[in-house]
């Protein structure tokens, strides 16, 4: 079932190739550097190695490492985007997992991050998604008019893969999640109000070998 008009998709990736970079753009997120900055790969390798993993092992990602690839990703979907668009427009709250240890969220945008008003709802993530080391949960303001959701949505779509590549270049692996957490956009509503969860990448060591 096509959930998306394929006319918006092609619409979108089409401006998207087009538009030239915006000048005098704010890098608000600092550069990766040094140890942070994900291992580059070339195009190919990296499509080779753009498969759902479903299989983490329990080793965390480090704290650096995450912003590191919230920095990369936010950059991208910034170049993809017209220089009108809201910079708040889209966010993420960020979950990371350690073994004997709470979860610990913040939520991200292209500004900085911030701490969670509740984080209580955390450990019911488990019950929704796979248990891997982080989980982001990409979310969109309701500011947009209803009949453009799909255009919205595709947005999303393109910072979730934005941040999944970044995952990979960095030898992390990936599954990428549809459905929305109710519990989630309750949570993201606060940050502030209208926001709303639409789709979850879930990011960690794979336990298999990415070749």
């Amino acid at each position: 079932m096509t959930l998306l008009p394929i006319a918006d998709v092609v619409e979108y990736v089409e401006g998207t190739r087009r538009r030239a970079p915006t000048a005098g753009a704010r890098a608000q997120w600092p550069a990766p550097r040094g140890a942070d900055r994900p291992a580059p790969l070339l195009p190919a390798r990296m499509l080779d190695r753009r498969r759902t993993i479903r299989d983490f092992t329990t080793q965390p990602v480090a704290e650096d490492r995450v912003r590191a690839l919230l920095a990369t990703a936010f950059a991208t979907h910034r170049r993809a985007r017209p220089a009108s668009a809201d910079e708040q427009e889209y966010a993420v709250i960020v979950v990371r997992r350690s073994p004997g240890e709470p979860p610990q969220g913040v939520y991200a945008t292209p500004a900085g991050t911030r701490p969670l008003t509740d984080d209580a709802w955390l450990p019911l993530l488990a019950d929704h998604y796979t248990d891997a080391a982080v989980l982001f949960l990409v979310c969109g303001t309701a500011r947009r008019a209803r009949a453009d959701y799909p255009r919205h949505l595709v947005g999303a779509g393109a910072l979730t893969h934005a941040l999944w590549l970044a995952a990979l270049s960095a030898g992390l692996g990936g599954w990428v999640f549809g459905r929305s957490c109710h519990r989630a956009t309750v949570a993201a509503g606060r940050q502030p109000a209208g926001t709303r969860h639409l789709l979850t990448l879930a990011v960690g060591h794979p336990k298999e070998t990415l070749t």
